[in-house]
């Protein structure tokens, strides 16, 4: 019985760090990929409702480069602000007309149209959500979340690896022991 408590440990100590691994990976290619798309592509989020039904707050969206011409009225388009608050932000926002000179876009969930957006600032088009990554992100962006996923396994995890530290030493001194007598 003690050995297939070990063995179920060790499997959930793995996935818990194969888990934490995939979303420490995420994170860093988000942070990476504000500036840069890799072999075409970044990783952005949703940052308010204007997009609520399509997207929610906090999801995370994959955003494919593509050339402007081929983008159409009703393409999720992510592009750099350059005005009226929003200067420097990654906004995602839905196409509702095309004229020669740029994209009108505007939320989903929203009336106003957003300044006319030129070819240079749009940074691709929204592929869609990222199924898991989407999931682990909600659940970690909530305190409750990361306090239960992350810091109460990781302590746990401490814990028992200190404990079976303790244990392998008291051990070792005692069989150092037997070899003395």
């Amino acid at each position: 019985m003690k050995q297939v408590l070990k063995i179920i440990f060790k499997v959930l100590r793995y996935c818990y760090l194969v888990f934490l691994g995939i979303y420490l990976v995420f994170i860093f290619l988000h942070r990476i990929s504000i500036d840069t798309d890799i072999f075409g592509y970044r990783i952005t989020s949703i940052t308010n409702s204007e997009m609520i039904p399509k997207y929610n707050v906090e999801d995370i969206v994959l955003v494919k480069k593509i050339k402007a011409k081929e983008l159409k009225v009703g393409d999720t388009i992510s592009f750099v602000g350059t005005c009226c608050g929003i200067e420097d932000k990654v906004i995602n926002h839905e196409i509702v007309k095309i004229e020669e000179d740029g994209f009108i876009t505007k939320g989903t969930n929203f009336e106003v149209e957003d300044p006319k957006v030129e070819e240079k600032q749009i940074l691709g088009k929204v592929v869609g959500k990222i199924p898991l990554i989407n999931e682990m992100h909600h659940i970690l962006v909530n305190q409750l979340g990361f306090f239960l996923i992350v810091f109460c396994p990781l302590v746990i995890v401490i814990v028992i690896q200190i404990l079976q530290t303790i244990h392998e030493l008291k051990k070792e001194k005692e069989e150092n022991k037997e070899e003395v007598i």
